[in-house]
């Protein structure tokens, strides 16, 4: 009888999700049939991609980062929504557990995703959660309270690589992790063994890749439609909207699609010069699976996108620029000093720990 895998990401935004398409091959490779826990546009783009899977609703977080506020203060002030949801998913979890029959249990930072009696892995890059003046002033008490959380499932897969040449830096690395941790390698849903070649045409072609949460999403779809338009290049934005018409909008040399499938998408990395785009972490992994050079955008406040963002522009990797002074002619100036990342991915490590995890 074949091996039945609950698996569910968060829902803020699509990377969680995104990064769950290689898990859920591996699965389904290893014989094991895949149940899907999902909410929100995540959740809508997962069934895009698996169809033929069965899925079952789960609460959203709905977290909003507030406008043009502060994020950090913006999510500590939903801290008890939060936590409510978590207590939620967790008390659900033990019903699906019995009327599905569940062997274990896959999370993508879902903390209410445990259980006591069959296997439980919880999946997060960021085990030192960065948040501006908390992060300085009480970085152990919060490390401490949230591997409290993570202690509770059987295995912490953190999808990166071990020692150098990693892709999150101090988010998980030069700290001591909890002993359920193990290095999973990064995930991409581009990384199928089959390299995005770079485009051969003369003429610089531009693809704004729109990613997180709104309304930091909307936001930069707002700043970045007319400098597009207006730089008369060959540009394609998609505006990660899974729930909305995937009619594209083509307006001078712009095209606009809502959203694009993994394969849809690839083809349209493959054609393109470089990448606008967030530099949210299943971003970078997706990035260090393509080879394309990028120029990036953190959203404002959120500090673990703008660490990454310098993380990368200090190792050579990836020309940064903040939102609110960014300039498209400037950034197509200095993007070509950036190296870009083409790293290996680990498929075996991935088989291994699912193996590890259900026996």
């Amino acid at each position: 009888m074949k091996k039945r895998i609950f698996l569910a990401p968060l829902d803020w935004g699509l990377g969680h999700a995104t990064r769950c398409i290689p898990l859920i091959n591996s699965l389904l490779d290893c014989k094991m049939e895949v149940i899907l826990g999902l909410s929100g546009s995540a959740g809508q783009l997962l069934q895009t991609e698996f169809s033929s899977l069965l899925s079952i609703p789960l609460p959203s977080y709905r977290v909003s980062y507030g406008g043009k506020g502060l994020p950090a203060g913006a999510i500590i002030r939903q801290i008890p929504s939060i936590l409510g949801v978590i207590r939620e998913e967790h008390r659900l979890l033990n019903e699906i557990i019995d009327q599905y029959q569940i062997d274990a249990v896959i999370s993508d930072n879902r903390y209410g995703l445990w259980h006591q009696e069959i296997p439980c892995a919880i999946i997060t890059h960021q085990l030192s959660v960065r948040l501006p003046w908390l992060h300085d002033l009480f970085g152990f008490m919060l490390r401490h309270f949230h591997y409290s959380f993570i202690r509770k499932f059987d295995a912490c897969w953190i999808p990166d690589l071990p020692g150098q040449g990693n892709l999150s830096g101090a988010l998980s690395h030069g700290i001591p992790l909890p002993s359920n941790t193990r290095y999973l390698g990064p995930l991409s849903r581009f990384a199928s063994g089959h390299p995005i070649q770079t485009t051969n045409e003369q003429e610089e072609t531009l693809l704004a890749i729109l990613s997180g949460p709104e309304p930091g999403r909307s936001l930069l779809e707002e700043i970045l439609r007319p400098v597009l338009l207006a730089s008369g290049k060959k540009a394609v934005m998609v505006l990660g909207t899974p729930e909305k018409h995937r009619q594209p909008e083509v307006t001078g040399q712009l095209t606009i699609y809502p959203f694009l499938s993994s394969d849809e998408l690839q083809k349209v990395i493959t054609e393109s010069t470089v990448i606008i785009c967030r530099s949210g972490y299943s971003t970078i992994m997706d990035l260090a699976a393509t080879g394309k050079k990028a120029i990036l955008i953190p959203t404002p406040g959120q500090t673990e996108q703008e660490y990454l963002a310098r993380y990368h522009y200090k190792a050579g990797n990836y020309y940064f620029e903040p939102e609110k002074v960014f300039n498209l002619e400037r950034a197509l100036s200095n993007y070509h000093n950036f190296n870009g990342l083409k790293i290996s991915f680990h498929p075996d490590w991935i088989k291994e720990a699912i193996e590890n995890l259900v026996g």
